[in-house]
């Protein structure tokens, strides 16, 4: 306060120069001493709205001033705000697609399906799911010829349900039904459903069904259906109102009214019970990765499209095809096309074997890192860390380890390097002989880096395969039964038992784990000559062939 009446002390003063910055106007805006002054005041600093303190001009006693907005200046405040939020929803709705209805691409409006009039896929292009097709054959009958159905009394699921990992060709099977049939298809993703504004969802469901219904016989497809699908919970929830109204349109259609419902998910756990009873997705179809001859089908069919070398023949495919278990048709498609990429990065004559090969080692493991700057006291050591993997595995091929399909000392990704181990065969299952030397093989790289480089020299490098170890042991213990002392139990999630049944878990865990490496370190130890063989060839050649690998092991030479 003093301050104030200082300086009002102070502009009354004609000894005092006063930088006119500091000197505001304030005329009748002002309120002195609980009147308004018919003479404009001077405040010193210049007031902000609020209580300070000045002297009224040509007077000499300071006044206390309350600086008050006119009622003018609060509207045209407003106005300016108004006017700002104004120009940003104008700059919004002139950039927003479809302009003139900027609510349009916030899903008011548009539909959440595509309507074509016929696919032109067939059963003949979807390759790698023989029974699929065959399942789903006696849509295409009726939908070609309902009337042989109709006479016999016959009913056909309302919908199918599509199951399987992403990439297997749910799609584009549902297209090819479509295909064979010759009739409209209709294509609605899950996600399309679940909008912004309450009660959008359940009017685009509507509108789908009435268009198919309009135009039967006709196909209705729901990709990802368990976004809208999943199991409801006890509070209520916007997608809630999606499946009550798709429940009710299944509920609503008359038996062989020519509108097939198919849906697609790689979640049927989280499907609600509701959509899988009775008249509803009464038919479920798996559709699994492709077995070996799936796969050599899909991966002829794809090079069929792209210009290859001679070198790519029968026997390549047939490599691939045994190399690439678990990838799906979608995998088997990038992985070629990755290939043709860098043949016309190349000397863009054409698809080489090499080219496959890396291409599909680029899925499986990451990119190469050919630029990475490797000491060369790290390379001995990748050497013989991979070295004792290829050769506790090697040891173990008739004691259920799966043979090895190369080694390397490349880094690709995060790895410096690796072994890669291939089943002759699919397999869904494996016993536990085959667990068991799998620990053994994921022990040996850590030992060998141990046994030859020290116990103190014992890097990171293998936390992967200790934990891959690790969660095999477990999976043995608490969820194969695979454990003496526990038996054969299933314990779905850590927690759900007492203390002392995990107590077990745990000495069951270490007791396979400490037993699996110690007979890795029995067999690096007794065959350490070829250890020494093994990370040599690796330094020198840096990748080797599991071929290679067998004549080194059985004291042969390679060039």
């Amino acid at each position: 306060q003093n301050q104030y009446w200082e300086a009002a002390r102070r502009l009354a003063d004609p000894n005092y120069t006063i930088d006119p910055r500091a000197r505001a106007e304030v005329g009748p805006v002002l309120e002195a001493n609980g009147y308004h002054p018919s003479t404009p005041l001077s405040a010193y600093p210049p007031p902000e709205y609020g209580r300070g303190y000045g002297h009224q001009r040509g007077g000499d006693e300071p006044l206390e001033v309350q600086v008050v907005r006119p009622k003018m200046e609060r509207f045209l405040q407003l106005f300016g705000f108004v006017a700002f939020y104004a120009l940003i929803f104008g700059i919004w709705y002139y950039r927003t697609p479809g302009r003139g209805n900027p609510l349009s691409s916030l899903g008011v409006q548009g539909k959440a399906h595509k309507k074509s009039t016929g696919s032109d896929v067939k059963f003949e292009d979807v390759l790698g799911c023989d029974e699929s097709k065959a399942q789903l054959e006696e849509i295409v009958s009726y939908l070609k010829s309902p009337m042989q159905f109709l006479r016999l009394g016959a009913t056909l699921p309302k919908g199918v349900l599509l199951v399987g990992p992403p990439g297997t060709g749910k799609t584009l099977l549902a297209k090819s039904i479509a295909g064979e049939a010759g009739v409209p298809f209709y294509y609605a993703s899950g996600p399309d459903f679940d909008e912004l504004y309450v009660g959008l969802g359940p009017k685009r469901v509507r509108e789908l069904f009435e268009e198919a219904q309009a135009n039967s016989p006709s196909i209705v497809f729901i990709d990802e259906i368990d976004t809208i699908g999943q199991r409801r919970q006890t509070l209520h929830n916007s997608r809630d109102g999606t499946l009550n109204q798709l429940l009710t349109e299944m509920d609503g259609f008359e038996e062989n009214n020519g509108v097939i419902i198919l849906a697609a998910t790689n979640l049927l756990d989280t499907i609600d019970p509701a959509l899988l009873r009775s008249g509803r997705f009464d038919k479920v179809v798996d559709v699994p990765v492709p077995d070996v001859k799936g796969r050599h089908a899909i991966i002829e069919h794809y090079l069929k499209k792209i210009t290859t070398l001679d070198c790519v023949n029968e026997e390549i495919i047939d490599k691939l095809a045994r190399a690439t278990v678990g990838m799906t048709g979608a995998d088997l498609s990038n992985m070629i096309n990755q290939a043709a990429i860098k043949a016309g990065l190349g000397d863009g004559q054409g698809v080489s074997a090499h080219l496959l090969e890396e291409a599909y080692e680029d899925m499986l493991l990451g990119v190469g890192r050919k630029s990475a700057v490797i000491s060369e006291e790290s390379k001995r050591l990748t050497a013989f860390h991979e070295g004792g993997h290829a050769l506790v595995a090697w040891v173990l091929r008739d004691g259920g380890a799966l043979p090895i399909r190369r080694a390397t000392i490349l880094p690709r990704g995060n790895a410096l390097g690796y072994v890669a181990q291939l089943p002759d065969k699919d397999q869904t299952s494996y016993s536990r002989k085959q667990m068991l030397a799998k620990i053994a093989v994921c022990m040996a790289g850590r030992l060998s880096e141990e046994m030859i480089f020290g116990h103190d020299e014992v890097t990171s490098g293998g936390s992967s395969d200790l934990k891959q170890a690790s969660n095999l042991a477990v999976e043995m213990v608490s969820r194969w039964g695979m454990s003496d002392e526990l038996g054969p139990q299933y314990i779905q999630k850590k927690g759900e038992h007492g203390g002392e049944t995990q107590e077990v878990i745990d000495r069951e865990v270490k007791k396979i784990l400490d037993q699996e490496e110690a007979r890795a370190r029995e067999i690096l130890q007794t065959h350490k000559n070829e250890l020494f063989t093994l990370a040599a060839a690796l330094l020198k050649y840096e990748t080797l062939s599991g071929e290679q690998i067998e004549t080194l092991l059985k004291g042969g030479s390679i060039g």
